[in-house]
């Protein structure tokens, strides 16, 4: 349990000043949201990252697609990447932006994943 609060109050900490919701309640859910998705995959060799409001999923994503969508990530396929985003943040953009591009726009903030790879 202090596990998941301290990764909890991180999420808080780091990602307060990324949404622009007017709705607090709204905000506090997404929030919620994101910590428990980042959860379920932190254990995962991925990359994780948040730009904007939205959280993006990186790496060698293929062996894990299942646990992946399980957990309530969409899959972009231009892309190649995973991602969550809040109900209120659906994209309008006709022309899709590169990774980099999106990065540059709405900032960036990896997250530390739990990941250890195993000495054979």
């Amino acid at each position: 349990m202090q596990a998941i609060n301290s990764e909890y109050s991180f999420i808080c900490q780091n990602l307060n000043s990324f949404f622009v919701c007017d709705n607090e309640q709204q905000t506090a859910k997404d929030l919620q949201i994101f910590a428990g998705i980042i959860e379920k995959i932190e254990m995962l060799p991925v990359d994780i990252e948040v730009i904007g409001s939205w959280l993006w999923i990186s790496g060698n994503t293929y062996p894990h697609r299942q646990i992946l969508k399980n957990a309530g990530l969409m899959f972009a396929p231009k892309k190649k990447v995973w991602y969550y985003r809040p109900e209120d943040f659906k994209s309008s953009n006709f022309q899709p932006l590169e990774m980099d591009e999106i990065r540059h726009k709405y900032g960036s903030t990896k997250v530390e994943n739990k990941f250890k790879p195993q000495l054979n």
